[in-house]
């Protein structure tokens, strides 16, 4: 099969409703509710198997009366991601009609990898180059080792985070706080540097190793995607290209633990990681073991659900890309909250990458390097 058979289209193509289609199923998802995540109605999702590729989903609906083709693996992809997608009311339907299934792999998907982050904050790669099963191996063994850290007082000890480098273990009463946020997220975090960072090798093995290596040449290469499809006014502006700002010894992988926890015990208002924006360029972030990621919609003013799909990877602009391009590329709010369900667990893993620019790094009048953007923000999150 040639790549250009293969399909990349948004969550609404993939999910358009057809009464007609015998492959349609019901499948349950929650009602999205303007400004609120709670009392949603369950609603049906129809959906039908790609097809047509690369269709928004006005176009898709015009066309699929009456078209039908055979299944191909990226549509089988893109649907089962399409599947769990936030079906909104029509009038709201923007921000997942622009969103963006796309294939690593496709000769198009700077292109369509970069439309999606300008217009939603964020994209999602169902297809990447991350060894499979490498995520998986991370959690599970991550989660063990960040449970006895939890634990024992000796690991705590021996592990405990340096305040100046920011690396190390970050325990549940020590846990950042989301600017502006009153009470601490409900998580431990494990904050990891390469090469010099304080890797607990005595316990665990070299998976998160290898896994920062990919996740930070995955980032380099969207980093370039972005460069090559930035408008030529904004990219004049800068100090230097995406990519060439990129550090290695200055990028985190953040290996995260939300334990499972009962509303009851915890501070009012209190969730797994309250509403943000992340500090840095781009984040990539593979799918967690469990649900609970949304992200916030400005147009639609409303919250959408993250589907939780294994080996797809999510990736949203940071405020210091934001503050580079002067509000070119914004950063997309988002959060962590604990749901009701119990698929995948009732704990939740996950190991975000974020890609950060080398200290010296002009940003803006207001931030002449990315350090004094970054100082500002770790004392706003209560962790220097």
């Amino acid at each position: 099969m040639s790549r250009a058979t293969q399909v990349v289209g948004t969550p609404a193509t993939l999910a358009a409703r057809s009464t007609n289609s015998q492959e349609s199923q019901r499948v349950s998802a929650h009602k999205c509710q303007p400004r609120k995540v709670s009392g949603r109605d369950q609603v049906e999702l129809q959906r039908l198997r790609a097809p047509t590729a690369g269709l928004n989903a006005k176009s898709y609906r015009a066309t699929a009366r009456g078209r039908r083709s055979a299944v191909r693996p990226m549509a089988a992809l893109a649907d089962d991601f399409a599947a769990d997608v936030v079906e909104a009311e029509a009038d709201q339907a923007v921000f997942w009609d622009k969103l963006q299934c796309v294939d690593f792999h496709d000769p198009n998907a700077p292109e369509i990898f970069t439309k999606s982050l300008k217009e939603t904050g964020f994209a999602v790669l169902v297809t990447h180059p991350l060894t499979p099963g490498l995520v998986d191996d991370v959690y599970s063994e991550w989660r063990d080792f960040l449970t006895k850290c939890a634990e024992s007082p000796e690991l705590r000890e021996k592990y405990y985070f340096d305040k100046e480098k920011q690396d190390g273990y970050f325990p549940m009463d020590v846990a950042e706080k989301a600017k502006g946020a009153s009470v601490k997220d409900i998580k431990q975090y494990y904050q990891l540097y390469f090469p010099d960072g304080k890797y607990p090798s005595d316990d665990v093995s070299n998976n998160a190793r290898q896994l920062y290596d990919e996740m930070h040449s995955l980032g380099k290469t969207l980093l370039q995607w972005i460069d090559d499809y930035m408008d030529p006014e904004v990219k004049k502006k800068l100090p230097c290209t995406l990519v060439d700002s990129l550090s290695y010894p200055d990028t985190m992988l953040r290996v995260l633990h939300y334990p499972a926890y009962d509303d009851a015990d915890q501070p009012l208002g209190a969730v797994r990681a309250a509403a943000h924006e992340d500090i840095n360029l781009i984040t990539v972030l593979p799918s967690g073991s469990s649900r609970g990621l949304e992200v916030f919609s400005k147009e639609d003013e409303c919250w959408y659900e993250v589907p939780c799909r294994t080996q797809s990877i999510v990736v949203n602009i940071g405020d210091m890309l934001q503050e580079m391009t002067d509000g070119d590329y914004v950063a997309t709010t988002h959060r962590v909250v604990k749901k009701e369900d119990k698929i995948g667990g009732p704990d939740r893993m996950s190991v975000p990458c974020f890609m950060h620019p080398y200290p010296d790094v002009y940003l803006s009048k207001r931030y002449p390097t990315s350090q004094d953007f970054l100082m500002e923000r770790l004392r706003e999150l209560g962790v220097i």
